[in-house]
């Protein structure tokens, strides 16, 4: 699922509410453990090191050291697939022992898609995201992922891969609506 909306229209708060609901409402709570990447993944440069940032946010949520040493071990893996491989499998055994599905919450995922890594790990990142049913991926972006000259067609790693939600500015109506609510008053 991708969120769509212009620079402080309430991404975040969004998907961050998400998370916190999913951790306090007994139902989804059971199924799903939420992890909430930063703002912005700067070290995110490939599939890899996707999963490898999955990683180091698990050790800040769990405050678990064991998964913070789990990402000090293997930010040394000076090879990509095998960094990819291990990282992710690391994620999963997170998963099984928790028996939950993991809901990555990653914001920017433009910037990480069209500025930060390749399409060859785009194309990766998509073969685990639609063939791994422990994962589900959460996203916001400024801008719709597919570009028009890159993804209309089949052969783009992202097309047609999202569900997008498009953030709207609130009209007046609206407004007056959550002022009442909040507040009592006209």
């Amino acid at each position: 699922v991708l969120i769509i909306g212009p620079r402080g229209i309430g991404k975040t708060m969004l998907i961050r509410r998400v998370a916190l609901e999913v951790k306090q409402d007994k139902d989804l709570c059971k199924d799903w453990y939420p992890l909430v990447f930063s703002e912005e993944s700067y070290e995110v440069g490939s599939a890899g090191e996707f999963w490898l940032e999955a990683l180091f946010h698990l050790g800040q949520q769990t405050g678990d050291p064991k998964w913070c040493q789990t990402y000090e071990e293997l930010k040394q893996e000076p090879d990509e697939d095998r960094l990819s491989e291990r990282a992710l499998a690391q994620l999963l055994d997170f998963a099984d022992s928790q028996e939950k599905r993991i809901l990555l919450i990653v914001e920017n995922l433009n910037m990480i898609l069209a500025d930060q890594i390749s399409n060859d790990h785009a194309w990766k990142l998509r073969g685990v995201l639609t063939h791994q049913p422990r994962l589900m991926l959460l996203a916001t972006a400024m801008t719709r992922i597919e570009l028009p000259e890159q993804t209309h067609t089949s052969g783009h790693a992202m097309f047609e891969l999202f569900k997008f939600h498009v953030l709207q500015p609130l009209n007046n109506e609206e407004c007056h609506m959550i002022w009442k609510s909040v507040t009592g008053k006209e």
